[in-house]
């Protein structure tokens, strides 16, 4: 059964719904009623990032490839840390305690 769920995802594009991924799943053999019992919700909680609905993901390897290509470019520190923010993440520094830059 995971066999059908990889081949599902490898068919979506970076930015999918879990509607789109469960309508492919189900076109590849994935049965019905492991659709409906939720087995694709823990498929990819493990395998995506949720993106701002509950219904949006992105594919975990397309966003690490995007944030690698823009910072391998040279870029000033500043630039780096934007891109980076701007996927998600938080960047901090040390300093006498932890603060978000």
């Amino acid at each position: 059964m995971n066999e059908i769920l990889e081949k599902t995802l490898s068919q979506m594009p970076d930015i999918f719904t879990s509607n789109m991924f469960s309508k492919q799943a189900e076109k590849n053999g994935f049965p019905r009623e492991l659709i409906v019992n939720g087995h694709l919700g823990l498929f990819l909680h493990k395998n995506c990032k949720q993106g701002d609905s509950k219904r949006t993901w992105f594919k975990i390897k397309s966003v690490e490839n995007k944030i690698h290509t823009q910072v391998n470019v040279q870029m000033s520190l500043e630039e780096a840390i934007k891109i980076v923010k701007a996927n998600g993440y938080k960047i901090m520094k040390q300093s006498i305690e932890w603060i978000e830059l």
